[in-house]
């Protein structure tokens, strides 16, 4: 999922829909090209998703980090880049995905998980 930036500095998902199969073995990118400092980055949080699902890897450009099972609560990009969560969704149900940037108050947009 790539998020960009609105004209009105708002995130703008490039999906917001997914549909994965319980067991199922999923690798999630959250792409931020736009960010270049604190203040134009974007936050994501999938917490839901990742309390029902057996989580993997967690991947930051060429960095591997073998989670076991282990939970994170969220990314930032506080500069363009990605970072990728490989995992097995474990329960059925409908996860939100909730993103936000910098601004006070929070510009927000939201997707969701839908696993069957």
């Amino acid at each position: 999922m790539e998020v960009t930036t609105g004209p009105n500095g708002e995130p703008i998902l490039s999906e917001d829909e997914f549909e994965l199969v319980t067991g199922g073995y999923y690798r999630f990118n959250f792409v931020c090209p736009d960010a270049q400092d604190d203040s134009t980055g974007f936050h994501l949080e999938v917490n839901k998703l990742l309390e029902n699902s057996h989580l993997r890897v967690v991947s930051v450009r060429d960095i591997e980090i073998y989670m076991q099972g282990l939970s994170f609560r969220a990314i930032e990009c506080d500069e363009e880049g990605s970072a990728r969560f490989s995992f097995h969704p474990m329960r059925s149900g409908v996860y939100e995905i909730y993103v936000r940037d910098h601004s006070d108050p929070a510009q927000e947009a939201f997707g969701r998980f839908i696993v069957e």
